[in-house]
């Protein structure tokens, strides 16, 4: 008998699936721009360098990621074994150390409000600090607006917008097994 929990995680499995085989490629175009980034991290049993999209957002101190898809992702596992990421957002690197998870009372007022509906169902985030260069953390709220990378053609920033829109939908729907569709 399969019950609503086994029918969820199942779903969820499946979103993870499609999103590391299809999705992850289409937002790679994106990555390291705007409101998406990369996170360069390495196979904690492997070794191999990997790339991995996510929508990450600049905290005092360093950085929060939302995990729609829970903490038990291979990329997070991979940086919290690690101890830390490299980050690449609006066109620089930063590297982060100290990975945790913090819930949404501490990580969504540094979202932008247009992603608040979006986050409703991420009930966990990464937060990482910016590890200390020569000159002491980088501050990636004190880049310029005209910084390289920031500067997207209008219908990448629509393309950008809508995939973040349908992989977060598709996720929360996939995830709950609600439907907004009349029968």
């Amino acid at each position: 008998m399969t019950t609503t929990t086994d029918l969820t995680a199942t779903r969820a499995d499946w979103l993870r699936r499609f999103n590391r085989v299809i999705a992850n490629r289409l937002a790679g175009r994106f990555a390291g721009r705007v409101i998406y980034a990369a996170v360069l991290h390495t196979g904690r049993c492997s070794g191999r360098a990997y790339l991995t999209p996510v929508v990450a957002v600049p905290a005092p101190g360093g950085f929060i990621i939302p995990l729609p898809y829970g903490p038990g992702t291979d990329w997070r596992l991979n940086v919290q074994a690690a101890g830390g990421c490299r980050l690449r957002w609006r066109g620089r690197e930063f590297e982060l150390t100290t990975p945790r998870l913090v819930g949404p009372e501490e990580a969504v007022p540094h979202f932008p409000r247009w992603l608040y509906p979006l986050l409703r169902f991420t009930r966990i985030y990464l937060r990482m600090d910016l590890a200390p260069g020569p000159d002491g953390p980088a501050d990636p709220q004190a880049l310029p607006e005209g910084e390289p990378g920031l500067l997207l053609s209008r219908e990448e920033r629509l393309a950008g917008a809508l995939l973040l829109a349908a992989l977060v939908g598709l996720a929360g729907w996939l995830i709950t097994g609600r439907s907004r569709a009349r029968r």
